[in-house]
């Protein structure tokens, strides 16, 4: 329910959930320091899993363990289930394979964060293509083309971590583009 709730926020703020509040991200964090420490988390999300319909199967399982652990009287800690399976995922992958490919959540998410009225945005006047903002993305939410970076907001967790990594302060989190028409960012 608490997910559920949260989808109007995405339209308002785009995937704040996702970037600030979620609990599986929060634990994927410090896996994928351990993993790269470990030289483990570095891999590529594998070539099948890059369909978009793998987060929607994992959906529908979670719903399916919830509703028949209900009916058979076990109490099926889902949310446990899928910080254990991100953290795993994560401990061998790029924190993009749970985040784009696999996260239930975040197949919900990215329904509503596509028409967020705030969202991450790239000024591409003074965007060099450095790639550092890709680099540091845990959603692989942005893409780099004809030297200029651009962040999908399907996929951007507003986490803010490509800010300030960004040389020429070109990224800011403000009104979409649709809305901003020369206004000021709200934070950058």
């Amino acid at each position: 329910m608490i997910f559920l709730a949260t989808l109007p926020l995405s339209v308002l703020l785009g995937r704040v959930f996702c970037g600030w509040m979620c609990p599986i991200n929060t634990v994927m964090i410090p896996v994928y320091w351990l993993g790269k420490k470990l030289g483990i988390s570095h891999r590529e999300p594998p070539t099948w899993a890059r369909s978009g319909y793998w987060k929607w199967v994992v959906l529908i399982i979670s719903f399916l363990l919830m509703s028949m652990g209900r009916r058979v009287g076990l109490k099926i800690n889902v949310m446990v289930l899928l910080t254990v399976v991100a953290a795993l995922v994560t401990l061998l992958y790029k924190p993009e394979f749970w985040h784009k490919y696999l996260c239930p959540f975040g197949a919900l998410q990215n329904l509503t964060g596509r028409w967020a009225y705030y969202d991450q945005k790239v000024d591409q006047s003074p965007c060099t293509g450095c790639r550092l903002c890709q680099k540091t993305c845990p959603a692989g939410a942005i893409t780099i083309s004809n030297r200029k970076a651009n962040i999908d907001p399907t996929f951007c967790l507003t986490c803010l971590d490509c800010t300030p990594v960004c040389p020429t302060e070109a990224i800011s989190y403000g009104r979409s583009k649709e809305d901003t028409k020369g206004s000021a960012s709200v934070a950058g």
